[in-house]
């Protein structure tokens, strides 16, 4: 998955996902955590729009273990599930943390800044990294074990060296809380609704914004499509 991916995946993950895995992403406000569910056969995962990008990227690796591992059935019982959440964490770990990589960096002489800098680069928080350290039996260096309980943001904006002015801290949590659905699914809305197919409603809220700010032409009113011909016309 790592290899489909492509190298440094982490910080355009969502559109990785879609461009090279074809599973879908949805971010929106108020989720209180991320799915993953099939439609059609195609993938999809909804996460938390709540500027918490490591958590975010966690998230996002840890529905595709469950997309990869065929963790869709909603029957499935109470012991069964706990299993597919274990494993959907040990692929999110592995996916995120390998323990190859693990196993060959020298923790035991990081510094805070260099510390900094892995966890910005893996798109991490410092309590997943000393997790990963721990359940692979990699010793926690001193550094790891008193940034583990505290913001992440706060050790990457103190220690990690970036360029201030653009701020690509702030740029980041912005974009993980930023209300999204794939870009397809919109131009199927926007052609459905020059169609007379489907009314501003939906693609409004997708947007967010009032259908009256919506500046595309409809034909006059027609009669509404069946649930099947809908899903037909979206190509789901």
């Amino acid at each position: 998955m790592s290899d489909a991916l492509g190298e440094g995946f982490v910080r355009p993950f969502i559109s990785r996902l879609e461009e090279r895995l074809g599973v879908d992403v949805v971010r929106l406000p108020g989720l209180s955590t991320s799915y993953s569910f099939t439609l059609s056969g195609r993938g999809v995962i909804l996460v938390p729009a709540d500027g918490n990008w490591f958590r975010q990227n966690w998230s996002l690796a840890h529905e595709l273990g469950h997309l990869s591992q065929g963790h869709t059935d909603p029957e499935t019982s109470g012991s069964e599930r706990d299993r597919h959440e274990e494993a959907a964490n040990a692929f999110a770990a592995e996916l995120l943390l390998p323990e190859a990589q693990m196993r060959a960096r020298g923790w035991a002489e990081s510094t805070v800044e260099a510390l900094a800098d892995a966890i910005w680069e893996r798109g991490i928080s410092t309590s997943a990294l000393a997790n990963r350290l721990r359940s692979l039996h990699i010793p926690v260096p001193r550094v790891v074990e008193e940034w583990r309980n505290q913001p992440t943001q706060r050790l990457i904006r103190q220690h990690w060296d970036h360029d201030q002015f653009s701020d690509p801290v702030t740029r980041r949590m912005e974009d993980a809380a930023t209300r999204r659905f794939p870009l397809a699914l919109q131009q199927a809305h926007v052609t459905l609704i020059a169609r007379g197919v489907l009314p501003k409603a939906t693609l409004a809220w997708m947007l967010g914004v009032p259908e009256s700010t919506l500046e595309i032409d409809e034909p006059a009113p027609s009669a509404p499509m069946s649930a099947d011909a809908l899903t037909s016309a979206l190509g789901l």
